[in-house]
């Protein structure tokens, strides 16, 4: 286990990392999945699921355009939790994905139904 990730999976939170692809800089995208590794493992390792969606998605589903501009994310993030405030880039990043993910999960747990309905 990773000792100093392991206070943070204590946490009743859902890792959502977002995917990354990158092509230019093989250095880069060494660096990168080494630490998507980490990230990926030390919830497995608490028996944590992580769900992962790409940037297109997120944005697909906060602003209901994948090729949205960061600025279009961050003002549908403030529209859909005003309470939040003002906030950094990341923590606006951050907060997109969570929405991204309820929204997948609602679905998720909707056309389960369905089917369920459908049998």
């Amino acid at each position: 286990m990773f000792p100093l990730l392991q206070p943070l999976l204590l946490l009743p939170l859902l890792p959502v990392p977002v995917l990354l692809l990158l092509k230019k800089n093989p250095n880069s995208t060494l660096k990168l999945g080494q630490a998507r590794g980490v990230v990926l493992l030390a919830p497995a390792q608490a028996g944590i699921s992580v769900t992962e969606y790409t940037p297109n998605q997120i944005k697909k589903a906060v602003v209901g355009a994948g090729h949205a501009e960061k600025q279009q994310v961050d003002m549908m993030v403030h529209t859909l939790l005003p309470a939040a405030g003002k906030l950094r880039p990341d923590a606006a990043d951050a907060l997109a994905a969570a929405i991204c993910h309820s929204y997948m999960r609602v679905t998720a747990e909707r056309m389960k139904q369905l089917a369920e309905l459908i049998k």
